[in-house]
């Protein structure tokens, strides 16, 4: 039992431990910055910080399984932990799913090109201010707030009207699409009035080059335009699973995508993660 006693004080030290390193290690505070991403407690990054949060009840959990005193106190414990772990851990998966169900789609699927929902109008509020309030950052006055107008077409792309024939084509993301900005002053629409040419916008947000070919295909081919204008942000249009030549020869589908990124991407687009995240951005970020 000496022995027993001894192992599981190892094991508690080294769970102190591993806890205290990482809250002692910071986040990569100088990228957090480049990427305009939020600081929370002068150092830790909303992954971060929420994975230290996530440790504590796990660290505690295991340190009452190796504070028992003998083997038959530990199968107790052992045996109430996972019945608690695997209750906790269903519940949360069906509050996701319904929250999923509940939730509106903010973008739809047609022949695996992702666009928005067809023939709406969207009255959006938009205010000039950081999207995170970090302690790098002073808070400064920017432009008034504005009115911004989104109207999607039967394809579900920004357009007004839908033509047999266009001259121009652009394809893009969110700046092609216009993110933020009313519908008559997106540079695609400032372009076919200065130029005097019809032009339909294939742009959507949060899309890839991959993305943009496959749109070009599916909505614009049909359109027989005399350009086709593509713009490209390399910070996030190479960031894809796979290279472009992977993807396109092979016909990379979202269910053929390793189970690393499906998990991933399960994750990121929670609603419990993202009913939460403004509320610890809220708590812990730190303003100047």
């Amino acid at each position: 039992m000496k022995n027993l006693l001894n192992k599981n004080n190892i094991i508690i030290a080294c769970i102190i431990l591993v806890n205290a390193v990482l809250w002692i290690i910071p986040s990569n505070i100088t990228k957090l910055i480049s990427k305009g991403k939020p600081i929370l407690m002068g150092r830790y990054s909303v992954e971060r910080l929420t994975l230290l949060f996530a440790l504590i009840p796990i660290s505690l959990l295991a340190i009452y399984i190796f504070s028992a005193v003998n083997k038959k106190k530990r199968r107790i414990r052992i045996f109430q932990v996972v019945t608690l772990a695997i209750t906790f851990f269903i519940g949360l998966i069906m509050v996701d799913t319904v929250l999923r169900f509940k939730r509106e789609a903010r973008y739809v699927k047609t022949d695996d090109v992702v666009h928005r929902k067809p023939n709406k109008v969207f009255n959006l509020k938009i205010e000039d201010k950081p999207e995170f309030l970090n302690a790098h950052q002073e808070s400064k006055i920017g432009y008034p707030s504005f009115d911004c107008i989104l109207t999607t077409d039967k394809h579900g792309f920004r357009n007004k009207e839908k033509k047999e024939k266009y001259d121009i084509i652009v394809i893009g993301d969110s700046f092609t699409e216009g993110t933020d900005v009313t519908d008559d002053e997106i540079w695609a629409q400032l372009l076919a009035k200065k130029s005097e040419k019809s032009l339909y916008n294939l742009g959507m947000s949060g899309t890839d080059p991959i993305d943009y070919l496959k749109a070009l295909k599916r909505f614009g081919t049909d359109l027989k335009p005399s350009v086709v204008i593509c713009t490209i942000y390399e910070g996030n249009d190479f960031a894809s699973i796979g290279s472009p030549e992977d993807r396109m020869k092979l016909g990379i589908k979202e269910k053929n995508k390793p189970l690393s990124e499906v998990i991933r991407k399960f994750f990121k687009y929670s609603p419990i993660r993202k009913g939460i995240k403004p509320y610890m951005i809220k708590a812990f970020a730190q303003v100047a």
